[in-house]
């Protein structure tokens, strides 16, 4: 006769303990995959109902619904992750605050460049066909879209003395052209920063780390554009604030060292 040796009692109450422990977490996690619509390679085995969108012929609130969480997920949970997060919103949002006030800057600037166009246009003389004329330094005449005046025609334009030269106005017009084209570079850097914020906070799918990181590169490359922009819209400034004052002693000054101011506008 050959004895059973049964194992102890304690030993077997612990197995089925667990044992039931493990099929109770698989029922929660059949459950939570039928409920989401994850499809995980097992027979479902809770009759949950999905809605199919008609449309596109997907469950209703499946896939959208992981992505979404994923990604909150991944800012709650993923130390790593949330951490880049932050670095690249925080370099866009800095970078969107300096384009903003770039921007307001050339605005103002825009404004009053296209003041002091109006103020030198009212101050010169008008020909007989509507044109504005401008003398250099060399006493050579001008219109306003830089076509240099007939010498029969110049001689009979009265001056008075106050008019701006000619070498001014074209100052003002290439600052202008300058500050418009600033403007536009700006712009463009704001779109290219939405691009990158809509980028970032996808939910469908959520950017992986490695695209997270290069997207906060990408906003400090930009913000040192925007900075090369700001220096040289302040050399601007200062230089066209130095000109308008140099301007005010030097207009009809032709035995001054001018440049002659030749440049076709527009041309």
């Amino acid at each position: 006769m050959v004895d059973v040796i049964e194992p102890p009692r304690d030993d077997y109450k612990l197995h089925s303990a667990r044992m039931a422990t493990a099929e109770a977490t698989q029922d929660q996690d059949d459950y939570n995959n039928a409920v989401s619509g994850a499809d995980v390679g097992r027979i479902q085995r809770h009759g949950v109902r999905q809605e199919i969108d008609p449309m596109t012929g997907e469950k209703k609130g499946s896939a959208a619904a992981r992505h979404a969480r994923t990604l909150q997920w991944l800012l709650e949970n993923d130390v790593g992750y949330s951490t880049a997060h932050r670095a690249a919103t925080q370099a866009i949002t800095e970078t969107f605050e300096l384009a903003d006030d770039i921007l307001e800057r050339l605005m103002r600037q825009k404004a009053d460049i296209a003041l002091d166009i109006k103020e030198a246009l009212d101050d010169a003389p008008t020909l007989p066909d509507g044109r504005k004329v401008f003398r250099d330094a060399n006493g050579e005449v001008y219109d306003e879209n830089g076509e240099r005046v007939d010498n029969e025609i110049a001689a009979h334009i009265q001056w008075m003395g106050n008019e701006p030269s000619y070498e001014h106005y074209v100052a003002l017009r290439e600052k202008q052209t300058k500050t418009e084209a600033a403007i536009l570079d700006v712009k463009r850097a704001e779109a290219d920063l939405g691009d990158l914020q809509n980028e970032l906070n996808r939910e469908d799918p959520p950017a992986a780390i490695s695209r997270v990181q290069e997207i906060e590169v990408e906003a400090e490359d930009i913000q040192q554009n925007l900075r090369n922009i700001e220096a040289a819209l302040t050399a601007e400034v200062s230089a066209y604030v130095s000109n308008k004052d140099v301007q005010v002693a030097t207009d009809h000054d032709f035995t001054s060292t001018a440049p002659t101011g030749r440049l076709k506008i527009g041309g």
